[in-house]
């Protein structure tokens, strides 16, 4: 008999222990059931080791999601071996993984988790080190179902009265294990399923040694469905895993009741309780096991303290916040210089961030240095927002009009590029709101671009054009599309505007005063782009007043949206870019250009945002494929670009 590790009492050290060979092979069980939106990134972190040579099996519950076709989709990979087929749950699934592996080393990985790399070269190193080693484990990180980390662990050295007392733990995505000592232990056990890692492990730590390692090994995927949010089925079976370790009621009793101690503290973990129930069991944990108190602080035994540091806490994470700066800031700086200018008519057009110069024309203003910024006071203080939204629709109306009658002369055309039916909703409001114009005669062209026709009820009034792109029909074409509805406009002020985007209901009449009075050939009369929450969108398109809706953000001079420009001076620029395929950079190309013309820019009209769901291309490959394009454009002269693009027509 010897101590082994960090053990504080004798056990028989390596007993059952078989010599490694040079390189072991490491086998890696998988247990699945209906994990398809995860086990790929699983076996592929598996697969991305460094270290060979390896065998991943994956014992899959006849799972009724995608699973088997993602397993399938690896085709004959030799270090890949997969099952489908009926079981008894989880613990099944991982003993039946054990009968079939062949390795000398194993590690047991959840089908929702997956390797950080290095991992298995770490272990088997650890392994091979002391003979005398049963398992080895290290830290793991907590990431969200779309991989971005949420926490991360350092866990306490091994030894067995911290596993005992849960002063650490050994966290099964991040252990490897020599195999034959699991499968003479009988490997997992059907009595204790929502313990059964922990159960193993305490029984491979009474036969020989192990230790922790300094390495964040792997990965664990925190969501819904997991196992370990059965918190009472979890602590029955760790209740019920000390109560049934044999080895422990013959241990000294410094471990039993570090043991007892445990079953509290995994109490304590798992079950919500009240403050007073949480207080007692911390009380008796110290009592059975005193250094838990180090974990704990010696404030925590007293009665009360938890719910005053939680508060105290809570204070002191907003008083040193970036929110608290910001609020603090907005209030004292901003608040004082923005409230004079929204009781003064009028005033709420010259509102602007500090630090940020706005020069005031004959009508509007132009933001010094450059386009389209947040106003940062009316996120971090949002009656702000509301203020000046409110002081805003009170001086420029919204209203809707469902239907139009076309006019044979209209004075402005609006193009407006559209596809997909879910933003239909958001067209048909767009769409009202134009088509309630006062004192100009307007018309509306919607430029449909999609393979098949999906806008089938087109309000009374609207010229409609579906133009599927002749070359690819797939992707979005916002150039190609404000290109073909100018061409088929009737008037010769147009206006290139988007589908989710209200004007108010003298747009079109500000426009042609301002185009004859000041001989424009281009004009972006907007100021405010007030963009709303979905709530708030949907009562919009329930029929609720302008007024009962508030901003959730406020961007100025937003370089895009709406506007207005004569038809033959869209000619003589080259109009749209139509090399911009996808999201983001038309829009900036195109004004730059308009600035060779005849141009007004002062912002003195708002305009309403609609929500909708993020395009999911918007932020991958074409949006970093436009900037590219974007970049290397802006760096020719501007009649440079010009001339291409009239020489292409």
């Amino acid at each position: 008999m010897k101590i082994c590790g960090n053990n504080s009492f004798e056990v028989p050290c390596g007993q059952g222990l078989a010599p490694l060979p040079e390189r072991p092979l490491v086998s890696i069980i998988v247990p699945s059931f209906n994990q398809g939106a995860f086990i790929r990134q699983t076996i592929e972190s598996c697969l991305a080791q460094d270290y060979r040579p390896i065998e991943i099996i994956v014992v899959d519950g006849a799972s009724t999601d995608n699973t088997v076709e993602v397993l399938k989709s690896f085709g004959d990979i030799p270090e890949l071996k997969w099952i489908s087929e009926p079981d008894a749950g989880v613990v099944d699934a991982v003993n039946r993984g054990f009968a079939r592996a062949r390795g000398q080393l194993a590690a047991i990985q959840s089908s929702d988790d997956f390797y950080l790399p290095g991992a298995v070269t770490v272990a088997v190193n650890a392994l091979m080190a002391n003979p005398e080693r049963a398992f080895v484990f290290g830290d793991i990180i907590k990431v969200d179902t779309t991989g971005c980390e949420l926490m991360r662990t350092s866990l306490k050295a091994f030894s067995m009265e911290n596993v005992l007392s849960v002063r650490t733990w050994i966290p099964q995505p991040a252990t490897f294990f020599r195999l034959a000592l699991a499968r003479e232990l009988k490997g997992w056990r059907e009595e204790v399923p929502y313990a059964a890692d922990t159960d193993l492990w305490l029984r491979m730590m009474f036969r020989a040694s192990a230790v922790k390692l300094d390495y964040v090994m792997s990965a664990r995927t925190m969501h819904e469905a997991q196992r370990n949010r059965r918190g009472e089925e979890i602590i029955r079976d760790y209740q019920k895993m000390t109560e049934q370790l044999e080895p422990l009621q013959t241990a000294p009793r410094l471990l039993r009741r570090a043991a007892r101690a445990g079953v509290l503290m995994t109490t304590l973990h798992y079950r919500t309780s009240g403050e007073w129930v949480q207080w007692w069991l911390r009380l008796k944990a110290v009592f059975l096991y005193p250094p838990l108190v180090a974990d704990m602080g010696i404030l925590s035994l007293l009665p009360g303290w938890a719910p005053l540091r939680h508060g105290l806490s809570r204070v002191k994470r907003f008083v040193t916040s970036t929110e608290f700066s910001k609020a603090l800031s907005a209030m004292t700086l901003d608040l004082p210089r923005m409230a004079p200018k929204l009781i003064t008519a009028g005033g709420w057009v010259h509102v602007g961030n500090r630090g940020e110069r706005l020069v005031s024309g004959s009508r509007g203003v132009m933001l010094s240095g450059g386009w389209s910024s947040d106003l940062h006071a009316c996120a971090t203080l949002p009656f702000l927002g509301r203020w000046l939204m409110r002081r805003a629709l009170a001086e420029w109306r919204f209203t809707f009009n469902p239907e139009q009658h076309p006019s044979p002369m209209p004075r402005v055309s609006f193009v407006i590029p559209h596809r997909g039916r879910d933003r239909e909703p958001l067209l048909r409001l767009t769409l009202a709101s134009i088509m309630a114009q006062r004192t100009v005669s307007v018309e509306c062209i919607v430029v449909e671009q999609s393979p098949v026709r999906e806008l089938v009820d087109v309000p009374p009034g609207v010229r409609y054009l579906h133009l599927a792109h002749p070359e690819d029909p797939l992707p979005w074409r916002k150039a190609w599309a404000f290109n073909a509805g100018v061409e088929a406009a009737s008037s010769d002020i147009v206006v290139c505007h988007d589908a989710d985007i209200l004007a108010p209901d003298r747009y079109a009449e500000e426009i042609v005063n301002r185009f004859q009075r000041h001989d424009l050939d281009v004009a972006h009369f907007q100021r405010f782009l007030f963009c709303l929450n979905r709530c708030d969108t949907a009562s919009l398109l329930k029929g609720d007043p302008v007024g009962a809706v508030a901003p959730e953000r406020i961007r100025q001079h937003w370089q895009g949206g709406t506007l207005a420009i004569r038809k033959s001076a869209y000619g003589v620029i080259g109009g749209f870019d139509e090399r911009f395929v996808g999201w983001t950079g038309e829009d900036r190309e195109f004004f730059d250009r308009c600035r060779a013309l005849n141009q007004e820019c002062e912002g003195y009209l708002p305009f309403i945002h609609l929500w909708h769901e993020p395009q999911s291309t918007k932020q991958g490959h074409e949006r970093e494929r436009n900037l590219a394009h974007f970049n290397q454009v802006l760096m020719m002269p501007r009649h440079e670009r010009i001339e291409r693009l009239r020489r292409h027509d």
